[in-house]
């Protein structure tokens, strides 16, 4: 992608109570097949993290302005602007970081603003995420060579884990309301639905382009096995996942049942190998795209919840 990106972040230091001060600016410019969005992000609040539960309330103001190239007189949305107040939670309980092998996490973000300009439209959004991972059985197994220390024994069974990843979120408007592009959702790549391109899921259009939707919908299951030698465990997995995604903008594509139309989700299937490397996993997959037909391999380091 032939993206460009200038962002910055300030952080005050943390008061007493555990809270600090955060305010940040971004300028994007983002290219989604034929069309270009060019975006600025202001923001400004306050967070408190810990090791399980992080939190955070702020004031965001967004504007974007979206070029469509395939339109023979280069047609623009009009910059569109929105300002919100959003409050995010996340709560995490893993067993061992960054090599999680059992435990939970969520995360929940929720907004409500408005549309600037000259149409006025209240919006409310919101945001889950969820990460579980269930070891198959949990037997003594020596070594951890991601802790550098081979004498060591942890609950690791040879078979491995499961883990399951669900995202949603919604932008919820009136049809009317000009939302700026940057609210809503696109998916598709390395962390979301693999075998498509970053950014590939959205509103399909006629000609083929997609746009984003005010409606998310991904779901990520691996099975994710240790590669042993010798009967101990090495620093490798080998992983067997499948991915699915659909971004919509029609709430009733929400129902299967509705006017006779149903979800279209993207599916992407594959295998990979995960090393544990000192600095936290590095994975690299082989993405089997059913809907766009081809192969793509997906790089992605380090473990954040």
């Amino acid at each position: 992608r032939n993206d460009q990106l200038l962002s910055s972040d300030w952080s005050a230091p943390v008061e007493e109570d555990g809270w600090h001060w955060l305010a940040g600016g971004r300028l994007a410019r983002e290219i989604n097949g034929t069309a270009t969005t060019s975006s600025l992000r202001l923001s400004l609040g306050k967070a408190q993290a810990s090791d399980e539960v992080d939190r955070r309330y702020y004031l965001q103001y967004d504007r974007a302005r979206t070029v469509d190239t395939a339109v023979t007189d280069g047609s623009s949305d009009g910059n569109l602007a929105a300002l919100s107040a959003n409050y995010g939670w996340t709560w995490r309980e893993f067993d061992t970081l960054p090599y999680p092998n059992s435990g939970y996490g969520l995360g929940l973000t929720v907004g409500a603003g408005t549309t600037l300009g000259g149409v006025r439209k209240p919006f409310l959004t919101t945001q889950v995420r969820w990460l579980g991972y269930w070891p198959l059985g949990a037997v003594p197994e020596p070594g951890r060579p991601e802790d550098g220390d081979q004498s060591a024994t942890v609950l690791r069974s040879h078979l491995g884990r499961l883990a399951l990843r669900l995202q949603g979120g919604a932008v919820m408007a009136s049809a009317s309301a000009p939302i700026p592009d940057t609210l809503l959702f696109l998916t598709g790549g390395d962390n979301t639905v693999r075998g498509y391109g970053l950014r590939d899921i959205g509103v399909e259009q006629p000609d083929g382009s997609v746009k984003p939707g005010r409606y998310l919908a991904v779901a990520s299951f691996e099975w994710q096995r240790p590669i042993t030698s010798d009967g101990v465990r090495t620093a490798w997995e080998s992983v067997v996942f499948v991915d699915a995604g659909v971004v919509t903008s029609d709430n009733n594509h929400l129902d299967a049942t509705s006017n006779g139309s149903k979800l279209d989700p993207k599916i992407g299937v594959g295998v990979g190998a995960r090393y544990n490397s000192p600095v936290g996993p590095l994975q690299m997959d082989l993405a089997y795209g059913v809907a766009a037909k081809r192969f793509r391999i997906h790089l992605s380091v380090g473990f954040s919840f």
